[in-house]
């Protein structure tokens, strides 16, 4: 009968319907599993990646620590030859370096004489004044405008 076709149908559209409902709410489950899954995989990822950049981070730290280390430390300045000499008597001076200290000042003097002023620089050039004043070597101080600077005068030289 046509009535019992109506009803038929409509059970059947209704179980039809319960059925792609159910089948949708499956799939809709599946969907969040696999998104909680995705999730899942993604989060322990993000948990290495950052353990990782974390052992970077302390590897960089030890290696700027290594490196701050081997860095030269500030030195104190170093001493004049005058205030190292100041210190010997010359006897003493004769017992370490085996010359007077006349003769280490005539040996200075040559060095300077061979390889010149720009190689051999002099620390205290009064000091060596007395030595040129007694050898003669005079040729350095008379060109050299900072013993004019310092006070210096060629009558100084003289004997």
């Amino acid at each position: 009968t046509p009535v019992q076709n109506t009803h038929h149908i409509t059970t059947t559209t209704a179980a039809t319907r319960r059925t792609m409902d159910d089948f949708a709410g499956a799939a809709l489950h599946a969907d969040v599993a696999l998104l909680l899954a995705l999730l899942t995989v993604l989060n322990s990822l993000l948990q290495s990646t950052s353990l990782q950049l974390l052992q970077l981070i302390l590897l960089l730290e030890q290696d700027e620590r290594n490196e701050n280390r081997s860095r030269p430390t500030a030195q104190a300045p170093r001493p004049s030859w005058r205030s190292f000499e100041l210190r010997f008597n010359d006897r003493l001076f004769r017992r370490t370096f085996r010359m007077s200290k006349e003769c280490f000042g005539r040996l200075c003097a040559q060095i300077e004489a061979t390889v010149g002023e720009e190689v051999f620089k002099s620390e205290f050039l009064p000091r060596r004044a007395s030595l040129f004043k007694k050898y003669g070597s005079k040729c350095f101080l008379w060109r050299s405008p900072l013993w004019r600077v310092q006070g210096g005068s060629n009558f100084q030289l003289e004997p």
